[in-house]
């Protein structure tokens, strides 16, 4: 078990814009602001880091960005999840991301 989570600590994927062209073709089939949004938030959080996906900068980030603003942490998540579960096919990245609540008038979503 602890060479698996070293195995998962230790790599990281870097992204390439036909990664973005694969998204593209699989967020057509939605709707046109969803796919603007989405593709809008993957690429800044692409360019925060480097066009590179890793385990530990994944979570330092979104851990960052829910302590600045917890609903778009969630637009972000939602965003980087359909990319590695679709295009990347990375269960390990899938796994260390966790929704974040977002409450909205003391109300949890």
């Amino acid at each position: 078990m602890e060479l698996l989570k070293t195995r998962i600590k230790g790599y990281s994927i870097y992204i390439a814009s036909k990664h973005l062209v694969v998204l593209e073709k699989i967020l057509k089939s939605g709707t046109s602001k969803i796919r603007i949004e989405r593709l809008l938030y993957l690429k800044g959080v692409l360019n925060d880091l480097g066009w590179e996906l890793s385990a530990e900068r994944l979570q330092e980030y979104i851990a960052e960005l829910q302590e600045v603003s917890p609903s778009t942490t969630h637009r972000i998540d939602n965003a980087l999840r359909v990319f590695i579960k679709h295009v990347l096919r990375d269960p390990n990245l899938y796994s260390i991301l966790k929704t974040p609540k977002v409450e909205s008038l003391g109300v949890a979503l």
